[in-house]
């Protein structure tokens, strides 16, 4: 489970970043990356929710064990 942690908040200090990147009006002048980082958000995003679901499921059945 340590393990599924180190990865959760290794993807969420990644979506950070992209969020930083996202939100400042600067990056979607002339940057033909905007796309890209996009489209890394969303893959982060639906991975982080598998993750999260996962250390879920290992919680639950941590409890009931």
């Amino acid at each position: 489970m340590n393990k599924l942690e180190k990865k959760i908040n290794a993807i969420e200090n990644e979506i950070a970043v992209l969020n930083q990147q996202l939100q400042d009006p600067e990056f979607y002048s002339g940057n033909k990356e905007v796309n890209q980082v996009i489209n890394q958000h969303s893959e982060l995003t639906n991975e982080l929710d598998a993750k999260m679901k996962e250390w879920e499921e290992l919680g639950k059945k941590s409890i009931n064990s």
